[in-house]
């Protein structure tokens, strides 16, 4: 079914208003947050908490337009961010692999750039690509580096069934799996195209919007702790009307 804007955002308004509070809160917080720049574990939680941020403003904005794939394809961003933000907030030992994760996104565009698509660049450059991806692997091995993978980030912050439930399903819409196809191609109970929908949808939009809250509760929550900072109250607030908007108290966090 073809829905305005304006039909969406007041369909959707306690889910989107809830999301908006949360976020107010968490950019209030980082807002007044006097962090300490030399606690490595501090300054990367509240990296990961502005990303948190942005993320999870985009999925207000995609939402309000009717871009509901759109905002599972954020929500998954946030699921990530949540995933190493309480991880690391755990275990302050996986500040050193999550800052040495760069190292691998270098290593495998050099390795492209060596292999695959070396026919689209000149000797000179295929021989500086060899000899940076020399370094990258140098440096991998003298730092003992490893790269974690995102269902064990999951393991690490005690979030595996978000991982194996919510990330999963969102994953569909990263990938454009024929499953995220579902607000475009509806089909009826006999599984027969019922429309071909244009336009904007809301299909599970206030609960993807619901996932974000979760996210953002998370991050407000291992902020809190991990800063000692007095939001508390504020915070349990939001989780009541989360609860009690809907029902899933006995799930998430």
């Amino acid at each position: 079914m073809i829905m305005t804007k304006e039909e969406i955002s007041l369909k959707h308004g306690v889910a989107l208003d809830l999301v908006c509070d949360f976020l107010n809160l968490l950019n209030s917080t980082l807002n007044e947050l006097e962090g300490d720049s030399e606690n490595g574990q501090h300054v990367m939680v509240a990296g990961l908490s502005e990303r948190m941020q942005t993320n999870a403003q985009g999925c207000v904005e995609l939402a309000r337009a009717g871009l509901s794939a759109e905002v599972k394809i954020l929500a998954r961003a946030c699921i990530e961010a949540t995933f190493k933000l309480q991880a690391i907030c755990m275990n302050p030992n996986l500040m050193q692999v999550y800052a040495q994760e760069h190292l691998f996104f270098q290593r495998r565009a050099l390795r492209a750039v060596t292999t695959d698509l070396k026919s689209s660049f000149s000797p000179e450059e295929l021989v500086d690509a060899a000899a940076q991806l020399d370094v990258v692997n140098a440096e991998v091995a003298s730092l003992g580096a490893r790269e974690m993978q995102i269902w064990e980030w999951s393991r690490e912050a005690s979030l595996a069934e978000m991982y194996r439930s919510l990330y999963a399903l969102y994953s569909g819409f990263v990938h454009a799996s024929s499953s995220s196809l579902t607000d475009w191609l509806p089909m009826d109970a006999e599984g027969n195209l019922v429309e071909i929908v244009s336009g904007p949808t809301d299909f599970d939009l206030s609960g993807t919007l619901l996932s974000v809250a979760t996210c953002l509760h998370y991050c407000l929550h291992d902020i809190n702790i991990l800063m000692g900072l007095d939001i508390g109250d504020a915070l349990n607030e939001l989780r009541a009307r989360r609860d009690d908007a809907y029902g899933f108290a006995k799930v998430g966090a």
